[in-house]
C-alpha cells in the first residue's frame, strides 16, 4: 500500500513536529491525500508540496535501486530485529500483547537505520 498510495498515509503530529525540527521540510515529511489537505490553506499550496516531494523522490531513486538496497539488508534486518525485541519487552507479560503507537517506534528504527 505504501508503494502504490504513498500520499494517503500521515505521520502523527508529534512525529511530524519532531522530524521537522530535526530534518526540516523534505522527503521524509512529504504526505498527501486527505491528510495533507488539513496542513495547507489552499489546494495550490498542497499541490506544490506534492510536486516538491515527487522531484525529491526522483532525485533520490537511484540510491534505492536493487544492488544498493541489498548491500544494506544486514543493517535493516539487525535494526528490525532490535525493534521486535524492544516491543516484546514492552508487551504485557501475561498476554504477550503490546498496545502503543507503532509509528513512533518505526520512526526511531528508520532514523537508526539511516544513521
Amino acid at each position: 500500500m505504501l508503494l502504490h498510495q504513498p500520499y494517503d498515509f500521515a505521520k502523527s503530529k508529534g512525529a511530524r513536529s519532531l522530524l521537522k525540527t530535526i530534518l526540516g521540510e523534505g522527503l521524509l515529511l512529504a504526505e498527501g491525500g486527505k491528510h495533507l489537505a488539513v496542513l495547507f490553506a489552499s489546494a495550490e499550496s498542497m499541490n506544490k508540496s506534492i510536486d516538491v516531494h515527487r522531484k525529491q523522490k526522483k532525485i533520490l531513486s537511484p540510491a534505492f535501486n536493487g544492488p544498493n538496497v541489498n548491500a544494506h539488508l544486514p543493517i535493516f534486518q539487525e535494526r528490525a530485529e532490535a525493534l521486535c525485541g524492544r516491543i516484546k519487552q514492552l508487551a504485557n507479560q501475561a498476554t504477550g500483547i503490546w498496545s502503543g503507537d507503532i509509528s513512533v517506534w518505526n520512526n526511531r528504527c528508520t532514523l537508526d537505520v539511516i544513521g
